[in-house]
Protein backbone atom coordinates (compact mmCIF):
# COMPACT_ATOMS: atom_id res chain seq x y z
CA UNK A 1 0.00 0.00 0.00
CA UNK A 2 1.86 3.31 -1.06
CA UNK A 3 1.14 6.01 1.72
CA UNK A 4 3.09 8.48 -0.55
CA UNK A 5 0.28 9.65 -2.98
CA UNK A 6 0.05 13.68 -2.39
CA UNK A 7 -3.16 14.73 -1.61
CA UNK A 8 -4.46 18.21 -2.45
CA UNK A 9 -6.05 19.04 1.36
CA UNK A 10 -5.46 18.01 4.58
CA UNK A 11 -8.27 18.76 6.74
CA UNK A 12 -7.18 19.58 10.41
CA UNK A 13 -9.88 18.67 12.69
CA UNK A 14 -11.15 17.88 16.77
CA UNK A 15 -11.55 14.35 17.34
CA UNK A 16 -15.19 15.01 18.54
CA UNK A 17 -15.79 16.90 14.84
CA UNK A 18 -14.81 14.17 12.77
CA UNK A 19 -18.39 14.02 11.59
CA UNK A 20 -18.23 17.61 11.00
CA UNK A 21 -15.09 17.44 8.81
CA UNK A 22 -15.90 14.38 6.85
CA UNK A 23 -18.93 16.05 5.47
CA UNK A 24 -16.10 18.97 4.81
CA UNK A 25 -14.31 16.24 2.98
CA UNK A 26 -16.92 14.49 1.30
CA UNK A 27 -17.96 17.53 -0.30
CA UNK A 28 -14.56 18.36 -1.75
CA UNK A 29 -13.81 15.34 -2.67
CA UNK A 30 -17.20 15.15 -4.63
CA UNK A 31 -15.62 17.90 -6.79
CA UNK A 32 -12.89 15.52 -7.81
CA UNK A 33 -10.03 17.28 -5.08
CA UNK A 34 -8.21 14.71 -3.32
CA UNK A 35 -8.26 15.01 0.89
CA UNK A 36 -6.36 13.64 3.51
CA UNK A 37 -7.83 13.15 6.99
CA UNK A 38 -7.74 11.10 10.08
CA UNK A 39 -8.02 8.44 11.05
CA UNK A 40 -9.40 7.63 7.67
CA UNK A 41 -5.60 8.35 6.01
CA UNK A 42 -3.40 6.46 8.63
CA UNK A 43 -2.93 3.13 8.12
CA UNK A 44 -3.14 0.42 10.35
CA UNK A 45 -0.02 0.20 12.51
CA UNK A 46 1.66 3.78 11.61
CA UNK A 47 2.37 6.66 13.53
CA UNK A 48 -0.38 9.45 13.79
CA UNK A 49 2.43 12.07 13.92
CA UNK A 50 4.64 10.78 11.09
CA UNK A 51 1.55 10.35 9.25
CA UNK A 52 0.18 13.86 9.75
CA UNK A 53 3.44 15.47 9.36
CA UNK A 54 3.92 14.04 6.44
CA UNK A 55 0.69 14.60 4.85
CA UNK A 56 1.09 18.51 5.72
CA UNK A 57 4.26 18.79 3.80
CA UNK A 58 2.84 17.21 0.72
CA UNK A 59 -0.60 19.14 0.46
CA UNK A 60 -1.20 22.55 -1.26
CA UNK A 61 -3.58 23.94 1.51
CA UNK A 62 -4.75 22.67 5.09
CA UNK A 63 -8.37 23.45 5.88
CA UNK A 64 -9.17 24.62 9.57
CA UNK A 65 -12.28 23.46 11.00
CA UNK A 66 -12.83 25.90 13.88
CA UNK A 67 -14.75 24.90 16.06
CA UNK A 68 -14.72 25.41 20.11
CA UNK A 69 -13.45 21.56 20.70
CA UNK A 70 -10.61 22.28 17.81
CA UNK A 71 -9.67 26.09 19.74
CA UNK A 72 -8.68 23.50 23.08
CA UNK A 73 -6.73 21.26 20.90
CA UNK A 74 -3.08 21.31 21.40
CA UNK A 75 -3.00 18.60 18.09
CA UNK A 76 -4.60 21.67 16.04
CA UNK A 77 -2.22 23.92 17.05
CA UNK A 78 0.90 21.80 16.05
CA UNK A 79 -1.04 20.93 12.85
CA UNK A 80 -1.32 24.69 12.04
CA UNK A 81 2.08 25.68 12.87
CA UNK A 82 3.64 22.75 10.97
CA UNK A 83 1.27 24.08 8.45
CA UNK A 84 2.60 27.71 8.39
CA UNK A 85 6.20 26.88 8.71
CA UNK A 86 5.74 24.73 5.23
CA UNK A 87 4.11 28.10 3.69
CA UNK A 88 0.69 25.88 3.34
CA UNK A 89 -2.56 27.92 2.68
CA UNK A 90 -4.52 28.08 6.07
CA UNK A 91 -8.39 28.02 5.11
CA UNK A 92 -10.18 28.42 8.25
CA UNK A 93 -14.04 27.05 8.14
CA UNK A 94 -16.54 28.31 10.68
CA UNK A 95 -20.41 27.24 10.85
CA UNK A 96 -20.63 29.11 14.27
CA UNK A 97 -19.54 32.75 14.84
CA UNK A 98 -16.73 31.92 16.99
CA UNK A 99 -13.00 33.19 17.29
CA UNK A 100 -9.85 31.32 17.30
CA UNK A 101 -7.78 30.82 20.45
CA UNK A 102 -4.59 32.99 21.26
CA UNK A 103 -2.90 30.15 20.25
CA UNK A 104 -4.12 29.79 17.24
CA UNK A 105 -4.65 33.34 16.22
CA UNK A 106 -0.92 33.93 14.52
CA UNK A 107 -1.81 31.36 11.98
CA UNK A 108 -5.42 32.05 10.71
CA UNK A 109 -5.61 35.93 11.42
CA UNK A 110 -4.56 36.64 7.50
CA UNK A 111 -5.83 33.94 6.43
CA UNK A 112 -8.99 33.13 3.56
CA UNK A 113 -11.77 32.56 6.02
CA UNK A 114 -15.11 30.69 5.05
CA UNK A 115 -18.13 30.84 6.67
CA UNK A 116 -21.05 28.47 6.90
CA UNK A 117 -22.85 30.16 9.73
CA UNK A 118 -25.85 31.17 7.95
CA UNK A 119 -26.16 28.80 4.77
CA UNK A 120 -25.64 25.08 4.64
CA UNK A 121 -22.41 23.47 3.53
CA UNK A 122 -23.09 22.38 0.07
CA UNK A 123 -23.58 25.68 -1.13
CA UNK A 124 -20.11 27.01 0.29
CA UNK A 125 -17.98 24.08 -1.06
CA UNK A 126 -17.67 25.89 -4.32
CA UNK A 127 -16.16 28.67 -2.77
CA UNK A 128 -13.51 26.33 -0.95
CA UNK A 129 -12.88 25.11 -3.83
CA UNK A 130 -11.89 28.07 -5.72
CA UNK A 131 -9.47 28.68 -2.98
CA UNK A 132 -8.39 24.84 -2.83
CA UNK A 133 -7.42 25.38 -6.71
CA UNK A 134 -6.12 28.62 -6.79
CA UNK A 135 -3.34 27.22 -4.29
CA UNK A 136 -2.97 23.97 -6.16
CA UNK A 137 -2.01 26.19 -9.02
CA UNK A 138 -0.19 28.29 -7.84
CA UNK A 139 -2.40 31.79 -8.89
CA UNK A 140 -3.48 34.53 -7.19
CA UNK A 141 -6.12 33.54 -3.88
CA UNK A 142 -9.75 34.57 -4.47
CA UNK A 143 -11.27 35.92 -1.66
CA UNK A 144 -14.15 34.64 0.02
CA UNK A 145 -17.28 35.09 -1.70
CA UNK A 146 -19.65 36.39 1.71
CA UNK A 147 -22.43 35.04 2.52
CA UNK A 148 -25.65 35.77 2.16
CA UNK A 149 -28.26 35.92 5.06
CA UNK A 150 -31.36 34.80 4.02
CA UNK A 151 -33.83 32.88 5.70
CA UNK A 152 -34.35 29.97 3.50
CA UNK A 153 -30.34 29.60 4.14
CA UNK A 154 -31.34 30.02 7.91
CA UNK A 155 -33.16 27.25 7.85
CA UNK A 156 -30.92 24.84 5.83
CA UNK A 157 -28.40 25.68 7.91
CA UNK A 158 -30.31 24.39 10.76
CA UNK A 159 -31.56 21.56 9.13
CA UNK A 160 -28.24 20.27 7.97
CA UNK A 161 -26.52 20.87 11.89
CA UNK A 162 -29.74 19.03 12.93
CA UNK A 163 -29.33 16.14 10.57
CA UNK A 164 -25.53 15.93 11.33
CA UNK A 165 -25.94 16.08 15.41
CA UNK A 166 -29.25 15.02 16.11
CA UNK A 167 -30.52 12.19 14.18
CA UNK A 168 -27.15 10.66 13.70
CA UNK A 169 -26.72 10.76 17.38
CA UNK A 170 -29.86 9.33 17.93
CA UNK A 171 -28.69 6.43 15.38
CA UNK A 172 -25.86 5.75 17.08
CA UNK A 173 -27.55 5.97 20.50
CA UNK A 174 -29.71 3.00 19.60
CA UNK A 175 -27.33 1.04 18.35
CA UNK A 176 -24.89 1.49 21.14
CA UNK A 177 -28.10 0.92 23.08
CA UNK A 178 -28.74 -2.84 21.92
CA UNK A 179 -25.07 -3.47 22.31
CA UNK A 180 -25.46 -2.01 25.97
CA UNK A 181 -28.24 -3.93 26.81
CA UNK A 182 -26.91 -7.09 25.77
CA UNK A 183 -23.45 -6.16 27.85
CA UNK A 184 -25.25 -4.92 30.93
CA UNK A 185 -25.97 -8.51 32.54
CA UNK A 186 -22.35 -9.17 31.85
CA UNK A 187 -20.78 -6.34 34.78
CA UNK A 188 -22.48 -8.57 37.92
CA UNK A 189 -18.70 -10.28 37.79
CA UNK A 190 -15.28 -8.21 37.73
CA UNK A 191 -13.90 -7.49 34.19
CA UNK A 192 -11.33 -5.22 32.79
CA UNK A 193 -12.79 -4.41 29.35
CA UNK A 194 -12.73 -0.85 28.40
CA UNK A 195 -15.72 -0.59 27.03
CA UNK A 196 -16.59 2.97 27.22
CA UNK A 197 -13.49 3.79 25.42
CA UNK A 198 -14.00 1.38 22.92
CA UNK A 199 -17.32 2.82 22.32
CA UNK A 200 -15.73 6.11 22.08
CA UNK A 201 -12.96 4.81 19.38
CA UNK A 202 -16.17 3.25 17.52
CA UNK A 203 -18.09 6.47 16.76
CA UNK A 204 -14.80 8.32 16.19
CA UNK A 205 -13.79 5.81 13.24
CA UNK A 206 -16.02 4.06 11.30
CA UNK A 207 -13.77 1.53 9.71
CA UNK A 208 -13.22 0.21 12.99
CA UNK A 209 -14.22 -3.39 12.28
CA UNK A 210 -16.04 -3.59 15.59
CA UNK A 211 -15.42 -5.67 19.25
CA UNK A 212 -16.05 -8.30 21.01
CA UNK A 213 -16.45 -8.46 25.36
CA UNK A 214 -16.47 -11.20 27.66
CA UNK A 215 -17.48 -11.89 30.71
CA UNK A 216 -17.88 -14.97 33.07
CA UNK A 217 -21.94 -15.91 33.51
CA UNK A 218 -23.56 -17.93 36.23
CA UNK A 219 -26.34 -19.00 35.50
CA UNK A 220 -26.88 -22.71 34.20
CA UNK A 221 -26.24 -23.76 30.72
CA UNK A 222 -27.24 -26.99 29.74
CA UNK A 223 -24.88 -27.26 26.73
CA UNK A 224 -22.04 -26.54 29.22
CA UNK A 225 -20.24 -29.60 30.24
CA UNK A 226 -19.10 -30.25 34.49
CA UNK A 227 -16.57 -27.96 35.35
CA UNK A 228 -16.12 -25.73 31.86
CA UNK A 229 -16.29 -21.90 32.16
CA UNK A 230 -19.42 -20.33 31.10
CA UNK A 231 -18.63 -17.06 29.10
CA UNK A 232 -21.05 -14.65 27.46
CA UNK A 233 -19.51 -13.17 24.07
CA UNK A 234 -21.17 -9.94 23.30
CA UNK A 235 -20.01 -9.54 19.56
CA UNK A 236 -20.45 -5.91 17.74
CA UNK A 237 -19.85 -5.05 14.28
CA UNK A 238 -19.03 -1.48 12.76
CA UNK A 239 -18.86 -2.30 8.82
CA UNK A 240 -22.34 -1.20 7.14
CA UNK A 241 -22.10 -4.50 4.77
CA UNK A 242 -20.53 -7.50 6.53
CA UNK A 243 -21.64 -9.84 3.51
CA UNK A 244 -20.16 -7.04 0.99
CA UNK A 245 -16.83 -7.13 2.85
CA UNK A 246 -16.66 -10.76 3.17
CA UNK A 247 -16.78 -10.16 7.14
CA UNK A 248 -15.27 -13.54 9.14
CA UNK A 249 -15.15 -14.60 12.59
CA UNK A 250 -13.46 -17.03 14.20
CA UNK A 251 -12.12 -18.03 17.67
CA UNK A 252 -9.81 -20.12 19.53
CA UNK A 253 -8.78 -21.36 23.54
CA UNK A 254 -5.98 -22.28 24.72
CA UNK A 255 -4.56 -25.09 26.91
CA UNK A 256 -2.23 -24.31 29.85
CA UNK A 257 0.48 -26.58 27.65
CA UNK A 258 -0.50 -24.51 24.60
CA UNK A 259 -2.49 -26.39 22.73
CA UNK A 260 -5.28 -24.37 20.70
CA UNK A 261 -8.70 -25.10 20.00
CA UNK A 262 -11.40 -23.77 17.81
CA UNK A 263 -14.40 -22.19 19.59
CA UNK A 264 -17.98 -22.93 17.75
CA UNK A 265 -19.13 -19.84 16.67
CA UNK A 266 -22.00 -21.12 14.73
CA UNK A 267 -24.94 -19.92 16.77
CA UNK A 268 -23.50 -16.69 15.45
CA UNK A 269 -25.79 -15.43 12.45
CA UNK A 270 -24.46 -13.92 9.64
CA UNK A 271 -24.18 -10.23 10.05
CA UNK A 272 -26.20 -8.67 7.59
CA UNK A 273 -25.55 -4.76 8.30
CA UNK A 274 -23.73 -3.01 11.83
CA UNK A 275 -24.98 -4.72 14.95
CA UNK A 276 -24.57 -6.73 17.61
CA UNK A 277 -25.38 -10.13 18.77
CA UNK A 278 -24.75 -12.29 22.03
CA UNK A 279 -23.73 -16.04 22.10
CA UNK A 280 -22.70 -18.82 25.60
CA UNK A 281 -19.27 -19.79 24.85
CA UNK A 282 -18.15 -22.99 27.20
CA UNK A 283 -14.46 -23.15 27.92
CA UNK A 284 -12.58 -26.53 29.16
CA UNK A 285 -11.21 -26.56 32.37
CA UNK A 286 -7.96 -25.21 32.62
CA UNK A 287 -8.80 -22.97 29.65
CA UNK A 288 -5.68 -19.99 30.08
CA UNK A 289 -6.27 -17.71 26.89
CA UNK A 290 -9.47 -17.15 23.90
CA UNK A 291 -8.65 -15.37 21.07
CA UNK A 292 -10.88 -14.12 18.63
CA UNK A 293 -10.22 -12.23 15.05
CA UNK A 294 -13.00 -10.68 12.91
CA UNK A 295 -11.25 -10.67 9.01
CA UNK A 296 -12.73 -8.08 6.30
CA UNK A 297 -12.31 -6.39 3.48
CA UNK A 298 -11.03 -2.92 4.45
CA UNK A 299 -13.68 -0.27 3.48
CA UNK A 300 -11.38 2.63 2.92
CA UNK A 301 -7.65 0.78 2.18
CA UNK A 302 -7.27 -1.20 -0.36
CA UNK A 303 -6.92 -4.95 0.93
CA UNK A 304 -7.93 -7.07 3.19
CA UNK A 305 -7.43 -6.84 7.32
CA UNK A 306 -7.88 -8.63 10.28
CA UNK A 307 -8.12 -7.39 14.04
CA UNK A 308 -7.23 -10.00 16.10
CA UNK A 309 -7.13 -9.69 19.96
CA UNK A 310 -6.46 -11.83 23.16
CA UNK A 311 -8.64 -12.54 26.26
CA UNK A 312 -6.77 -14.03 29.81
CA UNK A 313 -8.35 -16.44 31.89
CA UNK A 314 -7.92 -16.05 35.36
CA UNK A 315 -9.21 -17.58 38.72
CA UNK A 316 -9.24 -16.16 41.52
CA UNK A 317 -10.67 -17.91 45.11
CA UNK A 318 -12.34 -19.98 42.52
CA UNK A 319 -13.97 -17.30 40.70
CA UNK A 320 -13.28 -16.79 36.72
CA UNK A 321 -11.85 -13.93 36.00
CA UNK A 322 -11.16 -11.91 31.88
CA UNK A 323 -8.55 -9.43 31.52
CA UNK A 324 -8.11 -8.38 28.03
CA UNK A 325 -4.38 -9.02 27.05
CA UNK A 326 -3.96 -7.07 24.09
CA UNK A 327 -5.12 -4.05 22.53
CA UNK A 328 -7.36 -4.98 19.17
CA UNK A 329 -4.55 -4.62 16.61
CA UNK A 330 -4.86 -4.68 12.68
CA UNK A 331 -3.07 -7.03 10.09
CA UNK A 332 -2.81 -7.05 6.24
CA UNK A 333 -1.05 -9.03 3.92
CA UNK A 334 -0.16 -13.01 5.14
CA UNK A 335 -1.97 -12.14 8.64
CA UNK A 336 -5.61 -10.91 7.46
CA UNK A 337 -7.04 -14.33 7.66
CA UNK A 338 -8.82 -16.07 10.90
CA UNK A 339 -7.87 -18.90 9.69
CA UNK A 340 -7.55 -20.93 12.89
CA UNK A 341 -4.05 -21.67 12.55
CA UNK A 342 -2.75 -18.02 11.32
CA UNK A 343 -3.75 -16.00 14.39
Amino acid sequence: MDNSIKKSVFISHASKNFKLADDICSLIENRGISCWIAPRDIPPGASYGEEIARAIEQCSAVIFVMTEEANQSRAIANELELAFRHQRLIIPVRLNNIEPAQSLKFYVSNAQWVDAIYSPLKKRVDVLVNIINAATNNTPIPSPVAENKTLLGAIERRLEGLVRYKILSLLVAFTLAILTGAISLMFSSRTMNHLEEEKSLIQLDPTTFGLVTLNTFDENIDTCKPKESKIRASIYVNLRDPQKAAFELSSRVFSPNGTASKIDLSEIKPFKAAGAQTTFICLPPGSTRISFCMSAQHPNLSGRYAAKWTYQIQRNKGETVIVRELDPKMYEAEQSSCDVNQF
